[in-house]
Parts: C-alpha cells; sequence; structure tokens
C-alpha cells in the first residue's frame, strides 16, 4: 500500500487490483550480450563525470591564483592624487611591488590550495573507476541470472507439457475405466510441482529483467 502511495490504515477499503502470473508475457528482446558502453547512461556514472567536470575546473581556477593579478588603471588610479604624478614611475613601481609581495607571501596558500584540489580529484577519479567496475558486475550479473532463469523456464515449460500429457493420458484411461482413481493422483501431483517451479522461474526472469534494465541506467 505504501509503494503505491495509498494509506495503509485503509486498506481493508481499498482493493489492490491483481494480476495473474500466467497473463504475463516474457519479454522476448532483451539480449543475452550487451557492450560495455552500455552503461554509461546510468545515473551514478553521469554524476561521477559530472564531478570530475566540476573538480577539474576547481584545479583550474586554482593554478590561475599563481598568475599575478595586476590592475594597472587601478593602481594608477589610487596613487595619482593629481595629474602630475601619473608619468611617477616610482609610485607605479612601489604598487607593483606590493602586489607581487602578496602574492609571495600568499603562495604557501596556495599551493596548498592546488594541492588539496588534485587530491579531491585524484580520489573523484577513483570513485568513478569503483562506480564503472560496479556498474559492469551489476549488468554481468543480470545477464547472468537472465540467461539462468530463461533457460530454467524453457525447460520446465517443456516438462509441464510433457507432464501435461501425461495426465490427460492418465484421466482418460480413468475414464475408460482402464486406471484407478489413485492411478491419477501423483501425474497431477507432478503437474503441480511442475506449475510452481515454472511460476518461480518465471518470475525470477521477470526480476531480472528488471534487475538489467536499472544496471543500464533505464535502457537495454
Amino acid at each position: 500500500m505504501v509503494l503505491t502511495g495509498k494509506t495503509p490504515e485503509n486498506k481493508d477499503k481499498q482493493v489492490l487490483a491483481r494480476n495473474s502470473i500466467d497473463n504475463i508475457c516474457l519479454p522476448k528482446d532483451i539480449p543475452f550480450e550487451i557492450p560495455s558502453t552500455g552503461i554509461m547512461q546510468r545515473p551514478d556514472i553521469l554524476k561521477s563525470e559530472a564531478n570530475l567536470r566540476y573538480a577539474k575546473i576547481n584545479i583550474d581556477l586554482a593554478r590561475k591564483d599563481f598568475l599575478p593579478n595586476i590592475n594597472i588603471f587601478g593602481i594608477i588610479g589610487f596613487e595619482s592624487l593629481s595629474i602630475r604624478s601619473i608619468s611617477n614611475i616610482s609610485k607605479f613601481l612601489s604598487g607593483y611591488g606590493a602586489l607581487l609581495q602578496e602574492n609571495i607571501f600568499n603562495g604557501g596558500q596556495k599551493r596548498a590550495v592546488l594541492k588539496q584540489k588534485k587530491f579531491q580529484y585524484e580520489q573523484l577519479f577513483q570513485n568513478y573507476q569503483s562506480a564503472i567496475l560496479t556498474s559492469l558486475q551489476e549488468v554481468n550479473n543480470a545477464l547472468y541470472s537472465l540467461k539462468t532463469d530463461f533457460s530454467n523456464d524453457q525447460n520446465n515449460q517443456n516438462r509441464l507439457s510433457i507432464q501435461a500429457d501425461n495426465l490427460n493420458l492418465v484421466n482418460y484411461k480413468y475414464k475408460e475405466g482402464l486406471a484407478s482413481r489413485l492411478d491419477t493422483i501423483q501425474p497431477q501431483r507432478n503437474v503441480f510441482l511442475i506449475q510452481q517451479e515454472q511460476t518461480r522461474s518465471k518470475t525470477g526472469y521477470l526480476i531480472d529483467s528488471i534487475n538489467l534494465y536499472k544496471a543500464l541506467g533505464g535502457e537495454i
């Protein structure tokens, strides 16, 4: 009830529509071999790539901080109180030297910031590689389970068809008086057990299809 967005307290008044597993058709067009590039649309992969691009931008900005930030018009405007002093080179050099001295004293801090940004980028890159490995493993596991349950479902369908024919033959003999009622119990039990196995394998195949769809980021 919670997963469908309904109130659990009113479960007696709200009836959930149910469907039979027999009415659900298995998807036939799911490939059993998928290229490794299929994982590139996963949300975690896209997020890791975006984080890497953002970290790379931070590194570039940290590197630009090492360049001297000189605004010539700002220096002349503040250092020159009259039009005659604009040509005074000593005031310009003093202003330039002050800026250069400021950059020297802040150099250690800027190197630390750059080193931190590089470390963050390396850590994000490792997370990106880990996300790729995890994605490949999830896709491989989903494909393996899909193949296994599909093969089991096909075998169970064949077994069910054989046992159903056997049960029909025994029932025919029973109607014709060639077999007793006790002779029909075991064939009925065999059909029932195989039906259970076929339901489990079919359900497993459907779940595997959803897991594969999820592992590929919503695309198959």
